[in-house]
């Protein structure tokens, strides 16, 4: 690839440069995200489920100056409680917040994507930015909204816009672009390809010479200062040792227990994945397709979708967010597809069965909403902000459902959230022991220690000292917390933990003897144990 970016774009770029975009062009782009914006409103509606209950309790905890780990445990990396920390603080604290700061992500995205692949035609960087955002937000449910593989599509999108795009202005933008797709590990390790492909980005695009090498020291040192900086502050607050037992230490263990690397798993997922993207699929086929047109910058979309379908397989979990990340290549290629079937239509002489068959394909782009809507989230999330469902019958919609077993339900957690709120004080701390974190936040009540939720003092490693240090802590903190309540989870199963957490309460004999002597049974609410402290 080299000299991809540079021979794909510059004479591109300096046209770009020297005439001024159309008011037309920025017109559709302004319909595009205006389009956009009305479809995300029903997200604003979408409560959070039990991965967004753990990031905004973390979240709270930062905002009441504590620290990830120390303070408030998970194995993933902080960028995604940051965020929602920054999200409350903008815009208060509610998962509307949450919804509101990722739209404004994948939107700064769409622009990016659009600004990146404009030298390449107008019509395919609109028409990829438009595919992008609808696939954003129809393709993928209320579980998959608020994660971290969603912020890196966006960043990942306005990262190489601003290292390909504004290439002309240098180290400049080697440092934004270095800052912006470095701080993807913050979000997820498996970024790690993203921000080695934005260094190759500078070394592909122009000969070895002393200005590239200026350019991709300035990207290193970009990268650097979005690592290092966090890392000092994490160091500061002595809770760095922490992140790195719970980001690497533990999750070598949460690898072991619940990833499956193999060659078969791999390949099944990516067709399941390729096959509910809807139109994005063929589309993309028909980028590649028509590559000849632009052939240096189909290949740097298609290294980045390669890229990003690397940090999914690494991880060895298919859940459906972690796809999100692939969504920018995507549809750029898609973009590219689409202006190629438009222009086989158009083509004088073309043969009238392909002009026919065009047609019908771009008459059914115009039910995207459907296609992508396939779980009818548009006729579930519509009614309540028309005014035409109640919230009660709403939330009822919100759970999960395995082997026939309904294992999570977002109206039984508010209302143990609403109970615990009403029989207990600000400062009173509540314990959860399960995978529902989320009770606390609904509740605004503390946990009485750092483990927020369980997995970590029940994965199943007992020769693992981690759990042994943990079990320890856990105690030590809990007797001298004393909560208030504690919370028994059952029926919270999940593919990596199939035993719920009320019968794991029976592998850790400690806990168990504390809660028979101090707490009693107060009410069961749904799939909630309520114990009150004797």
């Amino acid at each position: 690839m080299t000299q991809v970016v540079d021979s794909a774009v510059a004479g591109a770029s300096v046209r770009s440069r020297a005439v001024p975009i159309p008011g037309g062009e920025i017109v559709a782009l302004g319909v595009i995200a205006a389009g956009f914006i009305l479809l995300s409103l029903p997200l604003l509606a979408q409560p959070f489920g039990r991965d967004q209950g753990i990031f905004a309790t973390i979240a709270d905890a930062i905002l009441r100056g504590q620290l990830p780990y120390r303070d408030a445990w998970d194995h993933k990396p902080p960028g995604i409680d940051y965020a929602y920390a920054l999200a409350f603080r903008l815009f208060g604290r509610s998962w509307q917040a949450v919804h509101l700061l990722e739209q404004l992500v994948l939107l700064g995205g769409m622009v990016g994507l659009w600004a990146l692949l404009r030298p390449a035609g107008s019509r395919a960087a609109l028409a990829a930015a438009a595919l992008f955002g609808a696939a954003s937000v129809l393709q993928f449910e209320w579980w998959d909204r608020g994660q971290a593989e969603f912020l890196i599509a966006g960043i990942s999108a306005l990262g190489f816009a601003v290292l390909i795009a504004g290439r002309r202005r240098g180290a400049l933008a080697a440092i934004v672009g270095g800052v912006l797709l470095g701080s993807l590990l913050w979000f997820k390790p498996t970024a790690a390809p993203l921000a080695l492909l934005g260094g190759f980005v500078i070394i592909a695009r122009a000969p070895i010479c002393w200005k590239t090498a200026l350019d991709l020291a300035a990207y290193a040192a970009g990268g650097a200062a979005a690592i290092l900086v966090p890392s000092a502050l994490l160091a500061a607050g002595g809770a760095f040792a922490e992140m790195w037992e719970a980001v690497v230490v533990f999750n070598q263990l949460h690898v072991q227990t619940g990833a499956n690397l193999t060659l078969e798993a791999t390949a099944w997922a990516t067709a399941d994945f390729f096959g509910r993207m809807g139109p994005l699929t063929p589309l993309a086929a028909a980028g590649f397709v028509g590559a000849r047109r632009r052939p240096l910058l189909t290949l740097f979309l298609a290294t980045w979708l390669l890229a990003s379908l690397v940090g999914v397989w690494s991880q060895g979990k298919f859940f459906s967010y972690h796809w999100s990340v692939v969504l920018p290549p995507l549809a750029g290629l898609a973009g590219f597809g689409l202006e190629a079937i438009w222009d086989s239509i158009r083509r004088p002489g073309a043969d009238a069965w392909l002009r026919r068959g065009a047609a019908v394909f771009l008459a059914g782009i115009v039910l995207l909403p459907v296609w992508f809507d396939q779980q009818g989230k548009l006729g579930r999330d519509l009614p309540l902000l028309l005014g035409m469902t109640s919230d009660r019958d709403y939330f009822a919609a919100f759970g999960h459902n395995l082997n026939d077993r309904d294992v999570y339900s977002f109206s039984a957690a508010r209302e143990t959230a609403n109970y615990l709120a009403a029989h207990t004080g600000p400062n009173d701390t509540v314990l959860v022991w399960g995978f529902q974190a989320l009770v606390n936040w609904l509740a605004d009540r503390p946990a009485p220690t750092r483990y927020i939720f369980s997995y970590p003092l029940t994965i199943d490693r007992p020769e693992s000292p981690l759990r042994r240090e943990a079990r320890e802590t856990f105690l030590r903190e809990f007797d001298a917390a004393k909560p208030a309540y504690v919370v028994l989870v059952a029926k919270d199963v999940n593919p990596i933990q199939p035993q719920d957490s009320v019968s794991l309460l029976d592998g850790f004999p400690a806990l168990k003897a504390r809660l028979a002597n101090d707490y009693v049974k107060e009410r069961d609410i749904a799939e909630f144990q309520v114990l009150r402290r004797r």
